[in-house]
């Protein structure tokens, strides 16, 4: 705590700050990260205020960018399996840029990846992870669990890393 009371000084804050992390109503895994997040910066001085909005209200704040701070619990799903396609979500004025990040490298390193050649490509992605990683645009707080309970004649259920539900495999013994 000591070095984050530190830095804090060092950044102009020594007497904390206030802000508003919004979470969305009903997402319980939300309202208990948000409430340890609220009780550690509390040690250092930093008031966390908890708005639990609506699904509505949470999306537009979103799609707006009009929160101080937000979380959800539904994490990254990747529907493709390229790092072109994961990118998006971190080149400059995208839709999918939920956090507002703007790097012109990243927007540079996209533009590279979207017409290199398989040897470049995992090169770039590479520098690209660095650079996110070493920005820290967002953090992962933790692994939610999911839970699928399905009939006990269905076979074949196989989880996908990326979340997704595949049905095309499912039997029915």
């Amino acid at each position: 705590m000591s070095k984050a009371k530190e830095l804090l000084g060092e950044a102009g804050f020594a007497k904390g700050f206030e802000f508003t992390l919004n979470i969305k109503q009903g997402e319980s895994i939300s309202k208990l990260l948000a409430t340890v997040l609220r009780d550690a910066f509390k040690e250092i001085g930093v008031t966390m205020n908890i708005n639990e909005a609506t699904s509505a209200v949470w999306s537009e704040g979103m799609a707006k960018g009009t929160h101080q701070a937000t979380l959800w619990a539904t994490g990254y799903l990747s529907y493709v399996d390229d790092p072109w396609y994961k990118m998006r979500g971190f080149i400059s004025g995208s839709v999918t840029n939920r956090n507002r990040y703007n790097n012109p490298e990243i927007d540079r390193l996209y533009d590279k990846l979207a017409v290199a050649e398989a040897s470049e490509r995992q090169k770039l992605a590479s520098e690209f992870q660095r650079i996110i990683v070493g920005d820290a645009v967002s953090l992962w707080l933790a692994n939610v669990p999911v839970d699928y309970a399905m009939r006990e004649d269905i076979t074949n259920f196989i989880f996908q890393e990326d979340s997704l539900l595949w049905f095309w495999p499912l039997r029915r013994k």
